[in-house]
């Protein structure tokens, strides 16, 4: 015996079924997207931070030098553009990573 196609071969309950089983995978995926942008929001949102942190740092140890203000002169060239250097390339890294 042939199977007749469409809603009139179906019986009664096997379309609300299918209905509620597309229903509950279009949320479950929704809700993956969903939690996937928050990620992708916080990501940006530290690596813009770094980002900033860096750029301060640098900005601030150029004025100090250029007031001439000498805390511990060697030292303080060693450790603060790199620094604030390594703050700007990983904020970069944090920021524009898909």
């Amino acid at each position: 015996m042939p199977k007749k196609s469409g809603r009139a071969g179906r019986k009664p309950g096997e379309h609300i079924a299918e209905n509620l089983q597309q229903q509950a995978v279009a949320k479950a995926s929704a809700s993956h997207f969903a939690q996937q942008y928050r990620w992708w929001m916080l990501r940006r949102i530290l690596g813009f931070t770094l980002i900033g942190l860096g750029a301060v740092m640098i900005l601030v140890h150029v004025l100090m030098h250029l007031a001439n203000v000498q805390v511990v002169s060697m030292q303080d060239l060693l450790i603060g553009y790199p620094t604030g250097m390594v703050l700007m390339v990983v904020g970069l890294v944090i920021a524009t990573r898909r």
